[in-house]
């Protein structure tokens, strides 16, 4: 009896509901009515992702930086053969120094290095924190990785696995006479310039030197001989690895190509960008400011 009064009351209510909405059917069907005694299908739910609803994404925030205070710049000493991994080292003085013997980082394994050999110098520049690096007299360089910088002849530099310098010609080191020329045109650049000529001299500790010489404008240096009127069988060595541009003014630049070694200059100051490279010895490091 109740089933019935139960059938008959739904019955009221979807025909009220079809008053309202007259797309509504007025009653539904005998057919979609749940049998007597018969068990209901089961309803299905639609499950929301898992974890916390999705918010609207907050505004850029800029990190907190101190203000009174420069920020901590991180060292890495680097791993043998890597530019990323390594052991991290905070610096949080105005003088940090690296040395065989000495200093606030002593690498005692490393015979390239002085007792004491470079400091990390913070100083202020217009009001602004500025870090440096500073060579302390080191017997075999401190260097530092370069994209492109002007050679002199007291530089070093790092290219695989050696080291070269460039060596002016004699006439670069007499006294010039008359006005000078300049050259002004492609073509006056591209010539091969009057010999004797510039070498790049590659050191050795006690052996022969091999001299290359300078012989064109723009010369590039690596391990392919198709590109590279200076080839070298160095596997540390890219296919072409840099360029020597001669200057109108009568000096080198070197133009480092993209590879994974890099070109590297020996320096006795340099200021540090928040992201740059510099060797002690045959150790590497990594100088950081987040």
């Amino acid at each position: 009896m109740s089933e019935l009064f139960n059938e008959e009351l739904e019955k009221l209510f979807e025909e009220a509901a079809a008053m309202v909405d007259p797309a509504l059917p007025r009653s539904r069907p005998s057919a979609e009515l749940p049998a007597a005694g018969s068990t209901p299908e089961p309803v299905q739910v639609i499950e929301l992702p898992s974890g916390r609803p999705p918010v609207m994404p907050p505004f850029a925030e800029a990190p907190v930086k101190p203000l009174m205070r420069a920020a901590v710049p991180i060292l890495t000493v680097l791993d043998d053969g890597s530019l990323d991994t390594g052991q991290e080292i905070r610096i949080r003085q105005d003088c940090f120094t690296i040395g065989r013997c000495t200093g606030d980082l002593v690498l005692p394994n490393d015979p390239a290095l002085s007792g004491q050999h470079a400091e990390l110098r913070l100083t202020e520049h217009r009001g602004l924190p500025r870090w440096s690096l500073h060579d302390t007299g080191s017997t075999n360089h401190t260097f530092v990785r370069v994209n492109a910088v002007r050679l002199y002849p007291d530089t070093v530099v790092i290219l695989g696995t050696k080291r070269y310098r460039l060596q002016p010609s004699s006439s670069r080191l007499a006294p010039a006479v008359g006005p000078r020329s300049e050259a002004t045109c492609l073509v006056a650049m591209e010539r091969p310039p009057a010999q004797p000529c510039d070498a790049l001299v590659e050191l050795c500790g006690g052996g022969s030197s091999r001299v290359f010489p300078l012989l064109f404008s723009r010369i590039a240096i690596g391990r392919d001989a198709s590109r590279c009127p200076i080839h070298i069988d160095d596997p540390s060595l890219a296919g072409l690895h840099a360029e020597f541009l001669h200057e109108s003014d009568g000096s080198w630049r070197i133009v480092a190509s993209p590879s994974l070694n890099g070109v590297w200059i020996s320096t006795r100051s340099t200021r540090l960008t928040a992201c740059c490279y510099f060797q002690c010895g045959e150790q590497r490091f990594r100088f950081m400011i987040p």
